[in-house]
């Protein structure tokens, strides 16, 4: 915790978004390289050779509460997917069509699994309201998991035992406001 003895797990490339598997043996993070789309890779977590587990285009990973699967938000010519490949690579076991439906993306390309692993939730928005939805992993018509009537979610994380919910929301300011006669 202090920083000492820190382990060099991935270089090369521009790498994001880690997220350690539930067992505490791997880190799955984003990478981008100097060609191709960012995509999901993961390494372990005493050191060794990065490996990478898809080719397809990924945003944020989310690794499945028994650590099987991994899920993200990925973009193809004419929508956003939800894919889930196996965690240990290979491609997508599942797609689903649940694009998320907004103007600012960073912040609905977040995909969590509840933790009894039987939903990936997201973000979808209606207009500027944001709620949390939920896709069946075993597949099924979505279901919506909040209530809000108003305001943005940004993020959001199940606690270990899945009975609570954090939520970070709020609103854009989108005003144009000129300032004059700086001194």
């Amino acid at each position: 915790m202090d920083g000492d003895n820190s382990t060099l797990l991935a270089s090369g490339g521009t790498t994001t978004f880690p997220f350690c598997s539930p067992d505490g043996q791997w880190v799955f993070f984003r990478r981008l390289g100097s060609a191709g789309p960012p995509t999901i890779w993961r390494v372990p977590t005493g050191g060794g050779e990065p490996k990478e587990l898809t080719r397809e285009f990924a945003y944020y990973p989310a690794v499945s509460p028994d650590g099987s699967w991994v899920a993200f938000f990925s973009p193809s010519e004419t929508k956003v997917r939800l894919l889930v490949i196996p965690s240990a690579g290979g491609p997508p076991i599942k797609t689903f069509d649940v694009a998320p439906e907004t103007d600012y993306l960073i912040f609905s390309e977040i995909v969590r699994w509840t933790a009894d692993g039987r939903y990936l939730a997201y973000i979808k928005n209606d207009g500027d309201t944001s709620n949390i939805w939920g896709q069946p992993f075993a597949g099924g018509a979505q279901r919506r998991l909040t209530n809000f009537d108003a305001e943005r979610i940004f993020s959001f994380a199940w606690s270990p035992d899945g009975k609570q919910l954090a939520v970070a929301r709020g609103q854009y300011n989108r005003q144009i406001v000129l300032i004059e006669d700086f001194r």
